[in-house]
């Protein structure tokens, strides 16, 4: 279904376009990084085992594993995604915090996503994780489309 059939707000609107960009680019990221990784890395020897640094076709990320997360940042671009550990197996799950940063590196003119999250999952757009708490979900067959593919995420007219 289209977003514009949601009847979902201009706020909303953008912050669905935010929210199919870090998905498709945390999809990316975790397989790339799970790719890196030797095969006996776990949550236990991820700091010691996990690459400094990841080379794609959309530059240069910096890795920095803390706490229950793998901070992704872009030299480039200063992009960043920070990924909580447990979405290793639920790539495509978010929360609000991890959406803001986000949001925050590539310039939107979002920073609440909370509000947002709660519309956007009363629409059906997207849902509560089923185990990962305060994580949603996007139902992709709602909004159509391969997340992220052609998205901007922000509305500023200077910015590519």
């Amino acid at each position: 279904m289209n977003p514009s059939k949601l009847s979902l707000s201009d706020t909303d609107v953008i912050g669905l376009k935010v929210i199919k960009a870090l998905v498709h680019k945390q999809r990316f990221l975790v397989r790339e990084f799970r790719a890196a990784l030797s095969e006996d890395a776990n949550q236990l020897t991820l700091r010691r085992l996990a690459p400094k640094n990841l080379s794609t076709l959309d530059g240069t990320w910096a890795i920095g594993v803390h706490g229950v997360g793998v901070r992704f940042a872009n030299t480039k671009s200063k992009e960043v995604v920070d990924v909580h550990v447990g979405l290793f197996d639920a790539d495509s799950a978010f929360d609000a915090w991890r959406l803001e940063e986000y949001a925050q590196s590539i310039h939107s003119e979002l920073d609440n996503f909370e509000p947002i999250l709660e519309r956007l999952a009363a629409k059906g757009v997207i849902r509560r994780h089923e185990s990962l708490a305060n994580h949603y979900e996007l139902l992709e067959a709602k909004v159509g489309g391969e997340e992220g593919k052609g998205v901007r995420a922000t509305t500023d007219p200077n910015r590519p």
